[in-house]
């Protein structure tokens, strides 16, 4: 029997098993290999996707506003600095107390509050901020000086319902009140040069 005609057929067929059992061990393969790079790029995006989330940018914030501070060293007396600190603030004290070199406004809104002159921008309404002043005295150089710390916390409540968010700021209000504070005490040492000269 003359199978020359058969032969074609069976070669066909071989090949196309064969390219199919191929087939099956590339996809096993590509599983194998391919599955820890899916789980990486899955555990990649989870990771983005937590770092978006509310409270990781709130900590972030957090993190940025305990960097945010603000410090001068004014050489004069404590007594001086802090009543130049008092007169320079312009809000509603919340806390004052001079031992612990603590001063505090009370919280204000940012339309009623600070506003940078020629910026032509009105802040949210649902912003509001206060001011947190330390001082602490000591010496420097041989001079008797004191070293203020001021720190501006901001936050945002965007309706009556919603936790407060926390914002970061620009740092112009806390540099224009460390230099309102020093021409507080150029004042005062003017003054007191002046009353000098009418008791002599």
């Amino acid at each position: 029997m003359d199978h020359s005609g058969s032969k074609p057929q069976l070669t066909q067929h071989a090949v196309r098993r064969t390219s199919k059992s191929l087939g099956k061990l590339a996809a096993i393969c590509l599983g194998i290999f391919a599955g820890p790079f899916f789980s990486l790029g899955l555990a990649g995006a989870v990771l983005t996707g937590c770092e978006s989330l509310p409270g990781a940018r709130a900590e972030r914030i957090e993190d940025t506003l305990e960097k945010a501070v603000y410090q001068r060293v004014y050489f004069a007396s404590f007594e001086s600095v802090w009543r130049a600190a008092q007169l320079a603030l312009k809000y509603p004290i919340s806390t004052n107390n001079m031992d612990n070199g603590l001063l505090e406004t009370e919280w204000i809104r940012a339309l009623e509050g600070f506003s940078v002159p020629g910026s032509g921008k009105s802040p949210s309404s649902g912003i509001r901020y206060k001011i947190i002043v330390n001082m602490v005295k000591g010496r420097m150089s041989g001079r008797d000086g004191v070293r203020v710390t001021l720190r501006k916390s901001m936050e945002r409540q965007r309706d009556f319902f919603a936790d407060p968010e926390l914002m970061l700021t620009d740092g112009v209000e806390e540099k224009v009140i460390l230099y309102r504070i020093d021409r507080e005490l150029v004042i005062q040492e003017a003054l007191s040069q002046v009353g000098d000269g009418l008791d002599d």
